[in-house]
Protein backbone atom coordinates (compact mmCIF):
# COMPACT_ATOMS: atom_id res chain seq x y z
CA UNK A 1 0.00 0.00 0.00
CA UNK A 2 1.36 3.56 -0.80
CA UNK A 3 2.04 6.13 1.79
CA UNK A 4 -0.50 8.44 1.81
CA UNK A 5 0.44 11.67 -0.37
CA UNK A 6 3.22 9.27 -1.79
CA UNK A 7 1.10 8.59 -5.01
CA UNK A 8 0.94 12.22 -6.04
CA UNK A 9 4.30 13.08 -4.99
CA UNK A 10 5.60 10.08 -7.63
CA UNK A 11 3.59 11.33 -10.59
CA UNK A 12 4.94 15.17 -10.11
CA UNK A 13 8.48 13.92 -10.34
CA UNK A 14 7.28 12.01 -13.47
CA UNK A 15 7.30 15.15 -15.57
CA UNK A 16 11.12 15.78 -14.28
CA UNK A 17 12.34 12.85 -15.15
CA UNK A 18 13.35 13.69 -19.03
CA UNK A 19 15.38 16.69 -17.56
CA UNK A 20 17.43 14.69 -15.17
CA UNK A 21 18.58 12.03 -17.57
CA UNK A 22 19.36 14.92 -19.79
CA UNK A 23 21.63 16.02 -16.98
CA UNK A 24 22.93 12.58 -16.92
CA UNK A 25 23.72 12.51 -20.82
CA UNK A 26 24.69 15.67 -21.57
CA UNK A 27 27.42 15.92 -18.86
CA UNK A 28 28.80 12.26 -18.08
CA UNK A 29 32.37 13.24 -18.49
CA UNK A 30 31.78 17.14 -16.64
CA UNK A 31 32.39 15.90 -13.46
CA UNK A 32 31.92 19.57 -12.40
CA UNK A 33 28.51 20.20 -14.14
CA UNK A 34 27.63 16.58 -12.17
CA UNK A 35 28.71 17.80 -8.43
CA UNK A 36 25.75 19.95 -7.55
CA UNK A 37 23.49 17.21 -9.45
CA UNK A 38 24.42 14.26 -7.62
CA UNK A 39 21.47 13.60 -5.23
CA UNK A 40 19.16 14.57 -8.19
CA UNK A 41 20.60 12.02 -9.86
CA UNK A 42 20.11 9.28 -7.77
CA UNK A 43 16.42 10.96 -6.55
CA UNK A 44 15.61 10.30 -10.00
CA UNK A 45 16.33 7.05 -10.20
CA UNK A 46 14.70 6.16 -7.08
CA UNK A 47 11.57 8.47 -9.01
CA UNK A 48 11.59 5.77 -11.99
CA UNK A 49 12.25 2.78 -9.88
CA UNK A 50 9.12 3.62 -7.84
CA UNK A 51 6.87 4.62 -11.22
CA UNK A 52 8.23 1.10 -12.34
CA UNK A 53 9.96 2.77 -15.58
CA UNK A 54 12.28 -0.30 -15.40
CA UNK A 55 14.12 0.96 -18.66
CA UNK A 56 14.67 4.33 -17.81
CA UNK A 57 15.98 3.29 -14.61
CA UNK A 58 18.96 0.44 -16.21
CA UNK A 59 19.04 3.83 -19.03
CA UNK A 60 19.93 5.80 -15.99
CA UNK A 61 22.50 3.84 -14.14
CA UNK A 62 23.82 3.18 -17.39
CA UNK A 63 24.43 6.40 -18.29
CA UNK A 64 25.56 7.04 -14.41
CA UNK A 65 28.48 4.23 -14.24
CA UNK A 66 31.41 6.01 -15.25
CA UNK A 67 30.81 9.33 -14.08
CA UNK A 68 30.12 7.26 -10.22
CA UNK A 69 33.67 5.39 -10.84
CA UNK A 70 35.67 7.84 -11.71
CA UNK A 71 34.36 10.44 -9.23
CA UNK A 72 34.30 7.43 -6.35
CA UNK A 73 30.83 7.60 -5.52
CA UNK A 74 30.81 3.99 -4.60
CA UNK A 75 27.77 4.54 -2.35
CA UNK A 76 25.35 6.16 -4.84
CA UNK A 77 26.85 3.60 -7.50
CA UNK A 78 25.87 0.99 -5.16
CA UNK A 79 22.61 1.70 -4.63
CA UNK A 80 21.71 2.53 -8.01
CA UNK A 81 23.04 -0.59 -9.35
CA UNK A 82 20.53 -2.61 -6.68
CA UNK A 83 17.75 -0.81 -8.04
CA UNK A 84 18.74 -1.35 -11.67
CA UNK A 85 19.02 -5.01 -10.53
CA UNK A 86 15.15 -5.25 -9.97
CA UNK A 87 14.54 -3.23 -12.85
CA UNK A 88 16.38 -5.81 -14.97
CA UNK A 89 14.83 -8.77 -13.04
CA UNK A 90 11.30 -7.06 -13.65
CA UNK A 91 11.90 -6.71 -17.24
CA UNK A 92 13.49 -10.57 -17.41
CA UNK A 93 16.58 -8.88 -18.63
CA UNK A 94 18.86 -11.97 -18.24
CA UNK A 95 22.19 -9.80 -19.85
CA UNK A 96 21.01 -6.95 -17.99
CA UNK A 97 20.81 -8.78 -14.69
CA UNK A 98 24.38 -10.60 -15.76
CA UNK A 99 25.76 -6.99 -15.93
CA UNK A 100 24.67 -5.70 -12.41
CA UNK A 101 24.92 -8.28 -10.76
CA UNK A 102 29.06 -8.31 -11.46
CA UNK A 103 29.45 -4.31 -11.52
CA UNK A 104 27.42 -5.04 -8.25
CA UNK A 105 30.06 -7.11 -6.97
CA UNK A 106 33.04 -5.22 -8.63
CA UNK A 107 31.90 -2.24 -6.40
CA UNK A 108 31.20 -3.98 -3.30
CA UNK A 109 35.06 -5.13 -3.19
CA UNK A 110 35.75 -1.25 -3.73
CA UNK A 111 33.72 -0.90 -0.73
CA UNK A 112 35.35 -3.34 1.39
CA UNK A 113 32.02 -5.56 1.38
CA UNK A 114 33.67 -9.23 0.24
CA UNK A 115 30.57 -11.50 1.62
CA UNK A 116 28.25 -9.25 -0.28
CA UNK A 117 30.83 -8.94 -3.20
CA UNK A 118 31.41 -12.81 -3.70
CA UNK A 119 27.79 -13.58 -3.69
CA UNK A 120 27.10 -10.93 -6.38
CA UNK A 121 30.25 -12.23 -8.33
CA UNK A 122 29.21 -15.37 -8.02
CA UNK A 123 25.28 -15.03 -9.28
CA UNK A 124 26.64 -12.60 -12.09
CA UNK A 125 28.87 -15.36 -13.32
CA UNK A 126 26.13 -17.62 -13.32
CA UNK A 127 23.87 -15.70 -14.79
CA UNK A 128 26.11 -14.72 -17.63
CA UNK A 129 27.38 -18.44 -18.18
CA UNK A 130 23.23 -19.07 -18.51
CA UNK A 131 23.10 -16.30 -21.23
CA UNK A 132 25.96 -17.22 -23.04
CA UNK A 133 24.21 -20.88 -23.13
CA UNK A 134 21.01 -19.37 -24.51
CA UNK A 135 22.52 -17.43 -26.86
CA UNK A 136 24.79 -20.19 -28.36
CA UNK A 137 21.76 -22.41 -28.45
CA UNK A 138 20.19 -19.52 -30.68
CA UNK A 139 22.73 -19.36 -32.56
CA UNK A 140 22.80 -22.81 -33.60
Amino acid sequence: MQAPGRLPNLVAGLDTLPARLRVALDHQADYAALQPEWRNLLEAICLAHGLAAWRRVLHFVQLLDEPWFRQIRFNDMRQGLALALEAAANLQDQPAQARALLRLGEIETELNDYAAAAAHLENGMQQHRLVSFLHRIVLQ
